[in-house]
């Protein structure tokens, strides 16, 4: 029997430059240890082996503190075996942190032509390769790693489960047909950052935990679960053995908050982003995309509203997605080049031959109007 704790993506002293100033970004990296800090104290009084599939660091570029960091938390649980496959943010080659650091006696790390451990006092093999470049190509298949008949036999590895046909992207692409062809009771992945919750190819177990600390908008709560997978091998690998473990500091959030032509002025809308936001943590981020029609005449102003609004969370931004109702009357005897316009669209539309030129007609002439008003965005 073993109790595993699987994670994967921690993406250590990543850069969050993107929407966040100098400072935050180091507050977000801070947290990013203090999280991974957090899956350590965890596993120390409930995991014989923590699996790492890859993306430990963003990049090669590792700071000495998030070493010196590692190291420590390494030597604080000296009972747990500590298994790392490198990905493709942190390949393994000859100038890596891997290749250069010394993380304890209890860590191994894996080669990129394949590696296995046996753990006699827990009947498990542990298989494992590493990417040697950013692409993965020279990662060894699961299929032709060695499997122990007699222990439970688990491969720790980066890459994209392909789940139809051949080919797949660039990082180490992965068939369910491998999988399932592997021999193995767990295949422990990492790769995707969002959880894919237990999955099975024939008898073979897989799994994603996904990012334990989301980066971006594009890994928003909305979308996913952060943390780590805990298996308890007692009665084998099924789903009952199975706990995902939450752990993330802060979550992301994409909020659409739509509005109709009532909505004049800025303070209603202000309003309506305050009431959305207070039911959320004010430790998260958020970005808040104002959408709808409004009426003619009032254009929201972005720019107060998220200086109103910033200090509701960690970090707000606003985007204007609002479309302006427009009116297109024209009076018989205005000869204005904005009459002009739509008249002369508006014979486009009705002379379409087909849905798509009607469609392109009707996008022209909403665009057009716009830009002679001057509202065009």
């Amino acid at each position: 029997m073993a109790r595993i704790f699987h994670m994967a993506d921690m993406h250590l002293d990543s850069s969050f430059t993107t929407r966040l100033s100098a400072e935050m970004a180091q507050v977000r990296r801070s947290e990013q240890r203090y999280v991974f800090s957090k899956i350590i104290d965890i596993a120390r009084d409930s995991a014989d082996v923590l699996l790492i599939s890859g993306d430990l660091f963003d990049s090669s570029n590792v700071s000495k503190d998030t070493i010196s960091f590692l190291k420590r938390k390494f030597t604080e649980i000296p009972n747990i075996h500590v298994f790392i496959a490198a990905g493709n943010h942190d390949p393994y080659t000859d100038s890596s942190v891997y290749a250069n650091n010394y993380f304890g006696s209890n860590v191994r790390v894996f080669g990129h032509d394949g590696e296995y451990f046996d753990l006699d006092d827990l009947h498990i093999r542990i298989c494992g390769a590493s990417f040697a470049s950013e692409d993965g190509s020279s990662v060894q298949s699961i299929c032709d790693m060695p499997k122990n008949d007699e222990y439970d036999n688990i491969a720790v590895i980066h890459g994209d489960v392909v789940r139809g046909g051949s080919g797949g992207g660039r990082y180490n692409p992965i068939s369910l047909k491998e999988i399932e062809e592997s021999g193995f009771d767990y295949v422990a992945l990492g790769h995707v950052h969002t959880y894919s919750g237990f999955n099975k190819a024939g008898r073979t177990v897989w799994a994603y935990p996904g990012i334990p600390e989301p980066r971006g908008f594009d890994e928003c709560s909305e979308n996913g679960r952060f943390g780590v997978i805990y298996i308890d091998t007692e009665n084998g690998f099924g789903e009952s053995n199975f706990k995902f473990i939450e752990v993330c500091e802060r979550q992301y959030h994409v909020l659409e908050v739509e509005f109709d032509e009532s909505v004049n002025d800025s303070e209603m809308i202000i309003e309506r982003i305050s009431e959305r936001l207070s039911a959320f943590a004010e430790c998260d981020l958020f970005k808040i995309i104002v959408s709808g029609q409004i009426a003619e005449g009032f254009r929201p102003n972005i720019e107060m509203i998220s200086e109103r609004i910033k200090g509701s969370a960690f970090l707000v931004t606003v985007e204007d997605k609002t479309k302006t109702i427009r009116n297109l009357n024209i009076a018989e005897n205005d000869n204005s080049l904005r009459a002009a316009y739509i008249r002369m669209l508006r014979q486009r539309i009705e002379n379409a031959d087909t849905e798509e030129e009607r469609q392109i007609a009707e996008e022209a002439l909403k665009l057009g109007v716009d830009a002679i008003d001057g509202q065009l965005r």
